[in-house]
């Protein structure tokens, strides 16, 4: 009686050893897991990365590591909201400053300025930045501008990508 009790505790311990080492190996395998994942989010808050297709050396293709960029994916004609982001008189000049709700280098702002009779027709090259794009900046000289309140048009056109906006809209020159 006294040798199946003790075979009893030499077979309950290696149970209890096998175990222990399955729970270990599942907990470092999670581990592996998750830090091979590196802390990306799930697929519905993912970004596009930027990869590019390369051979690998059994001639498969194979996608090359790039960067990620977080940009929201420009559009593809159509119309884009323009905003006025900074308006402000300086000591020389009317800084007038545009958001574009699209990322592009291509295109161009044009700014149409009015009061009464006189007209004032600037243009400006568009600079893309993460996540939206914006006119090169608009510094007008005070010695163009009347005193008073000013009519603005911005127009934003881009062939490449068949889009354009536009906003208008009113400053005070004093």
């Amino acid at each position: 009686m006294i040798k199946i009790n003790s075979q009893n505790k030499h077979h309950r311990r290696w149970i209890v050893i096998a175990i222990t080492a399955v729970v270990v190996l599942a907990a470092a395998g999670l581990l592996i897991f998750f830090l091979n994942r590196g802390g990306q989010k799930p697929a519905a808050e993912t970004s596009t990365p930027a990869t590019t297709s390369a051979t690998s050396q059994q001639g498969t293709a194979a996608p090359a590591k790039g960067t990620v960029t977080e940009q929201p994916a420009a559009p593809t004609g159509g119309s884009v909201d323009v905003q006025l982001t900074a308006s402000s008189q300086a000591a020389s000049a009317y800084q007038l400053r545009f958001q574009i709700d699209t990322v592009s280098n291509n295109g161009q702002c044009t700014l149409v300025l009015s009061i009464g009779t006189a007209t004032i027709t600037k243009t400006a090259s568009v600079q893309a930045l993460a996540r939206t794009s914006t006119c090169q900046g608009f510094d007008i000289p005070l010695d163009e501008l009347k005193t008073g309140t000013w009519n603005f048009t911005l127009t934003y056109a881009n062939s490449d990508d068949n889009l354009n906006g536009s906003l208008t809209g009113t400053f005070d020159v004093k």
